[in-house]
């Protein structure tokens, strides 16, 4: 097998190791209530009465309205959200919370998270809402929170932005992303000007979707969501130039830039052409 892995691609975030687009990727993954993915949108917003207010909260509260970012505006115990009713103006809303789900949370409904958080994806899970990078630790302020319109087109919600997840790919059992149902953690590459290799690349992690999948299993059909936890899909191209999908363990070369004891169950941990690093750990893939 050649030294050349390609990453299947999930959320329209690529590894470092993929060139150009990938036919068929679209900025968004299938979500419930909200789909969510690409890159931050813009907007401005209207509140519930049809009154200009701030979208998605990005303004400071004042009488009528509450900030999902400053997470003012509304009574004790209850937490600042965007209105699921009116998605496309980006207006927001009290709401109760009847568990205060984090970034390892599960939901079925935005009142199973915390005050700052609300319930994405599908299956959802629970991420946090972010005005900037500053406010997702290790994350990054790039998830776009968008929905399905009238026409079945997908839309922006205006201003709506949430954090990516910091969470550890290269473990099987306590990744932490959410377990119920199963999720892995990821590493995905965001190009923001589209252009490979101009320098504003960056790597960073993500919770999505696990399965059954080790390693060579074939994930042509789901991409990573066919692979285990600690695992990835990606498409292997071998000595005689044929070509398979398939989920292969996600592996920590170097931490710090020392060089990390091989953690593979088989094969050897390697690295990327271009070193797929998040903080201060270089991620590779063992084959």
């Amino acid at each position: 097998m050649g030294d050349r892995l390609l990453p299947a691609v999930c959320i329209c975030a690529l590894l470092h190791a993929v060139a150009g687009t990938v036919a068929g990727c679209a900025t968004s993954v299938e979500g419930n209530p909200t789909p969510v993915g690409g890159e931050p949108g813009q907007g401005e917003g209207i509140d519930g009465d049809g009154v200009g207010g701030a979208p998605a909260g990005g303004g400071g509260c004042s009488e009528g309205h509450c900030d999902v970012y400053q997470q003012c505006g509304c009574a004790p115990g209850e937490a600042c959200d965007l209105d699921v009713s009116a998605l496309d103006t980006g207006a927001t809303e009290c709401r109760l919370v009847t568990s205060p789900g984090q970034t390892a949370a599960n939901c079925d409904a935005n009142e199973a998270c915390a005050a700052g958080y609300t319930c994405l994806g599908s299956p959802g899970q629970c991420r946090k809402m972010c005005d900037e990078d500053g406010d997702c630790g290790a994350g990054r302020c790039v998830v776009q929170v968008i929905f399905e319109n009238d026409q079945g087109e997908l839309e922006d919600v205006p201003n709506a932005h949430a954090c990516t997840k910091e969470c550890v790919p290269d473990s099987a059992f306590d990744s932490g992303c959410p377990r119920d149902p199963p999720m892995g953690c990821r590493v995905y590459t965001d190009d923001p000007d589209d252009q490979p290799g101009s320098g504003d690349e960056y790597d960073y992690t993500d919770c999505n979707l696990a399965g059954p999948g080790l390693n060579t299993f074939d994930c042509s059909a789901n991409d990573d969501a066919d692979c285990a936890s600690g695992f990835g899909c990606y498409v292997i191209t071998f000595d005689d130039g044929t070509e398979a999908s398939q989920c292969r363990q996600i592996c920590a070369v170097k931490v710090g830039g020392v060089q990390q004891p091989n953690g593979c169950g088989t094969g050897t941990c390697n690295g990327f052409a271009t070193p797929s690093i998040v903080g201060d750990v270089e991620y590779g893939v063992c084959f």
